[in-house]
């Protein structure tokens, strides 16, 4: 049995936090917030800091499925400055990337340059103008035709003239070991998550132009601990594995959000090893680290102006009519902010708020950064609510709350008779069926967890991918989709970067990607300046609880507003002129 700790406690927390990042169903939140109740004893209420000193996974719920379809909007949104991230304790990166783009350098043509010519891919596409690499992804980059020539072998550390050495890092913790123990097979195995890469990396392997190479990967048993890494401990585990893959040597790093830390990227990038693997970090984290991380995530600067966007276009001025309180219908919005304490949040938080003020005048009336620490958060709420109420706050923004968070808020909010309208980052509908339903059907959110929504789960581009190269088989861990779009990114940017890949050239075809086609299941991908995440939108959605999800065929689902019209993360423009939300 894990140790009784406080320690211990918050390595189940941060687990908690990664577990329900994307995609895994929202059940397994709540089971493993019965196996803290279980295993560890209730911590004392304090203020806490999640995630070390260079910050914490943002605790977002899980995508649902919804019944509306969607339609396109084009946006722009290059990603742009942002607070600084603190990284005491952990190794900084040196100067190099983190300016301009690097040229090629070779001689030879990159993947863009070649992008779009006739021919015949190396999948049997045939190529031309505005014809993509593969016909079964809408974000897939322009073809390329099979291509002959000299590659110039080991171009760099892990790319030889036949392999691209992708890495992934097994870590062992005693606190997951317990959760494992307590309820075999809630959390998907590094197994079973290899098991997917292995399928998708043979499919891409086969359909992309890698210049004569094949990306493989290497799995090795690391020495450190990611939930005590990301508490800013035991960090010379991290420092070693680092070390490991720099030796290897990988080009890359994908052992996905779920068992890495922000430390060990930190680590990889002095290394000069690339990540694939953060998520949702503040803009100034990439680009302080550039040319090594990258995520398919949007940053907390993107979730908290597209917020502040969302309140100045289609909020501020006007009567809060999605507000269960007739009163509130027919009052000029007020707003209130909770947001919980990690760094990465209140970064959302700060966006938020510093977007209200640029973009429109608007100010908070009321916010709370509570204590994000599962023991304490019922008792936190009654204050929280109290606070609202008395502010007169008609539009709460519970922004980045954990979905144990939401559902306390919401439950209290019944109590004190409270009934403003809200505004959420999207939990799945496992998570939204717990939460008040008096309270969730006067509830708007950002489709946090865009991926897959919207169409039934075996009609989704990454069900359909994983099918094909599988020949009819089926993913075996939950969280498939965030594989599969982070690998997508990955060898968009490979075969972008030409046969002389190294991390300057595959930064250059990083912000050089092709903009996804309309339609997509991750929203908009578009490239640019400062692009290190390519998704760039999202819609609004409703909670109705008398809709059926696509998720899992009950009742209760997310349905699109405004036509499931896209609106830009930081694209203002995007939302055209002031007016009311329309939700079906």
């Amino acid at each position: 049995m894990m140790p009784r700790t406080d320690d211990a406690e918050e390595a189940v927390r941060r687990y908690l936090t990664k577990v329900g990042r994307r995609y895994l169903p929202a059940v397994l939140f709540f089971t493993a917030i019965a196996l803290i109740i279980a295993y560890v004893p209730t911590k004392a209420a304090t203020s806490t800091t999640i995630g070390g000193s260079a910050g914490a996974a943002q605790g977002r719920g899980v995508a649902g499925g919804t019944n509306a379809g969607s339609a396109s909007a084009g946006t722009s949104g290059a990603v742009g400055a942002s607070d600084a991230a603190s990284t005491s304790g952990v190794p900084q990166a040196g100067s190099g990337g983190s300016g301009g783009i690097a040229g090629n350098g070779s001689g030879t043509p990159s993947g863009a340059a070649l992008g779009g010519k006739p021919g015949v891919t190396v999948s049997g596409v045939q190529c031309g103008p505005g014809v993509r690499q593969v016909t079964w992804s809408k974000y897939a980059p322009e073809c390329v035709p099979a291509w002959h020539g000299d590659n110039r072998g080991t171009t760099s550390p892990g790319v030889t003239a036949t392999t691209i050495t992708l890495a992934y890092r097994e870590t062992g913790a005693a606190e997951q070991a317990a959760i494992d123990q307590a309820e075999p097979g809630a959390v998907p195995s590094n197994a079973e998550t290899i098991s997917d890469l292995q399928t998708y990396l043979g499919l891409f392997n086969q359909s992309f132009e890698l210049y004569g190479r094949k990306v493989v990967l290497k799995v090795f048993q690391g020495q450190g601990d990611w939930f005590s890494e990301d508490e800013g401990q035991n960090l010379q585990g991290a420092q070693a594995d680092a070390a490991t893959e720099q030796r290897m040597p990988a080009f890359g790093d994908i052992t996905g959000e779920i068992f890495t830390s922000i430390p060990f990227v930190q680590y990889l990038a002095q290394d000069h090893v690339v990540s694939f693997d953060n998520s949702g970090a503040a803009a100034s984290f990439y680009k302080q680290f550039a040319p090594y991380v990258y995520n398919t995530v949007p940053t907390a600067d993107q979730y908290g102006m597209w917020a502040g966007n969302l309140a100045c276009a289609r909020l501020t001025g006007m009567p809060a009519v999605f507000a269960g309180d007739s009163v509130y219908q027919h009052t000029k919005r007020v707003f209130g902010l909770v947001v919980n304490d990690s760094p990465i949040t209140v970064a959302a938080g700060d966006a938020l708020e510093r977007t209200m003020r640029s973009a429109c005048g608007a100010t908070l009336a009321r916010r709370v950064n509570y204590d994000f620490n599962l023991a304490t958060e019922n008792q936190q709420t009654p204050s929280i609510i109290a606070q609202m109420h008395a502010a007169g706050v008609t539009t709460l923004f519970c922004w980045q709350c954990d979905p144990a968070m939401q559902q306390a808020l919401t439950q209290q909010a019944d109590l004190q008779t409270y009934n403003p309208e809200w505004v959420m980052n999207q939990a799945g509908p496992v998570d939204a069926r717990n939460n008040s339903q008096t309270q969730m059907a006067h509830s708007l959110s950002l489709d946090d967890m865009f991926s897959e929504s919207g169409v039934p789960t075996q009609q989704s581009e990454a069900y359909q991918a994983f099918k094909l190269g599988s020949h009819g088989g089926t993913p075996a861990d939950l969280a498939y989709p965030s594989i599969y779009y982070n690998l997508m990114h990955v060898f968009d940017a490979i075969q972008g970067a030409g046969p002389n890949l190294t991390p300057a050239t595959l930064q250059q075809a990083m912000l050089s990607i092709p903009p996804s086609l309309p339609g997509g299941g991750d929203g908009t991908w578009r490239a640019g300046a400062g692009a290190f995440t390519p998704r760039v939108d999202s819609p609004v959605t409703r909670w109705d609880p008398n809709s059926t999800s696509y998720y899992d065929g009950k009742k209760g689902a997310y349905v699109f507003c405004d036509g499931g019209a896209l609106y830009g993360f930081e694209d203002q423009a995007s939302w055209g002129s002031r007016r009311q939300v329309t939700c079906p």
